[in-house]
């Protein structure tokens, strides 16, 4: 790989400082449109129980969405040898090792000529295994028909690197998201809040105890990260926790 290390160690470098998909996507696609590259994503392929994922799950990339939703609406999935490798290896491949290798029914090269129809002419997966068991896919397609082996280890690194700093950054989304977050009866409690209502006219409105609005109304503070009413309200509104 040292022929293209340091394109690609400058490359894992540079992802440390992404915050955000649209950086990562861009640093990402940007490196591997010099391998021929055009289309990627990450793609989950099985649970944790290494139950084979449908409706297919895409975490981040830009795979075109008329291919993607051909693939999983015809469940395809279930057909796909090279899923199939990716659960069952732990190197990258080419869709044309497979191709090449493997004694392929119909129903299997099918999947790899529709994709060549939505100008997927071949393909690079490298399998990623995750520490709670899932197993997911960073594939790399191109409209060129065409390999180079010498870049495989290089690509593997940077796609190892990059699906990684992605599932940070989404979980990373996931947290905020559910932090803020209110139930059903705090969004019931903070509408007749912001409406003038005092806690135990809430309570009274609602049905339920005053200690139970009190107990709401503080975990809803911490959700949204304030400290009064006034501003649990607002950060509210502006979350779309509560219509403006």
């Amino acid at each position: 790989m040292h022929k293209y290390e340091e394109q690609i160690y400058g490359f894992i470098e540079e992802i440390n400082y992404s915050d955000d998909f649209e950086d990562l996507n861009a640093r990402f696609g940007n490196m591997i449109n010099e391998f021929g590259f055009g289309q990627w994503g990450c793609i989950q392929i099985s649970s944790a129980k290494k139950q084979i994922k449908s409706p297919l799950r895409r975490a981040f990339g830009n795979i075109p969405e008329d291919w993607f939703n051909h693939y999983r609406d015809s469940n395809f999935i279930f057909d796909d040898y090279a899923a199939k490798m990716v659960m069952d290896l732990q190197k990258p491949f080419w869709w044309s090792e497979i191709i090449d290798t493997f004694p392929l029914e119909d129903k299997h090269i099918r999947i790899f000529e529709e994709a060549k129809s939505f100008g997927h002419d071949n393909g690079f997966a490298v399998p990623l295994k995750f520490a709670d068991g899932s197993i997911w896919s960073c594939l790399l397609t191109s409209d060129q028909d065409t390999e180079n082996h010498e870049i495989k280890d290089a690509l593997n690194l940077a796609a190892q690197f990059f699906a990684r700093r992605g599932m940070y950054l989404k979980s990373k989304a996931e947290i905020v998201k559910k932090d803020y977050r209110l139930t059903k009866r705090q969004r019931q409690i903070v509408e007749l809040l912001r409406h003038g209502n005092t806690q135990a006219e809430c309570a009274f409105l609602l049905q339920i105890s005053h200690s139970t609005v009190f107990n709401q109304t503080n975990e809803a503070k911490e959700r949204m990260n304030c400290k009064t009413i006034a501003e649990l309200v607002a950060e509210a509104m502006i979350h779309g926790e509560i219509d403006l």
